[in-house]
């Protein structure tokens, strides 16, 4: 268990400041003597640490990276790059850059890629919003 913690908290620090945090704040209840929201919180810390073990362990992501290709006969072929906790956590690349995949990256592109507008206002407006904008950008 501490092998995918000190794995996973030095690449996904926030995560880790997240835990101190909660733990922090659990001693400052343990110094006011409120020992009913000291356990609340400890029992919060603990589901929040065991919650990114069992969403981390025993997992593989398996990352197809397709090269770009050089000229117009080039077809390079796809790197397929397995990552899993603690061996191939962080892969070193062949230029040297360090590459990390797993869930986080996974839950951060399908929050980057939610639509707002289209979820509260609906799609035509999304679309005038689009049109207006690229209207201006005509002029």
């Amino acid at each position: 268990m501490f092998e995918i913690f000190k794995a996973f908290y030095p690449v996904h620090y926030n995560f880790g400041a997240f835990a101190l945090l909660l733990l922090l704040f659990v001693i400052f209840l343990l110094t006011k003597k409120n020992f009913k929201w000291a356990i609340i919180f400890i029992i919060v810390d603990i589901a929040f640490n065991v919650f990114i073990y069992h969403k981390t362990a025993h997992r593989v992501w398996i990352i197809t990276e397709t090269p770009a290709a050089q000229n117009e006969w080039d077809t390079p072929a796809p790197k397929t790059y397995k990552f899993s906790a603690p061996d191939n956590w962080v892969i070193e690349g062949d230029n040297g850059e360090k590459m990390h995949w797993c869930w986080v990256e996974t839950w951060a592109e399908k929050f980057l890629s939610f639509d707002f507008v289209d979820r509260l206002w609906g799609t035509n407006k999304a679309k005038q919003l689009r049109g207006a904008s690229e209207e201006r950008l005509d002029q």
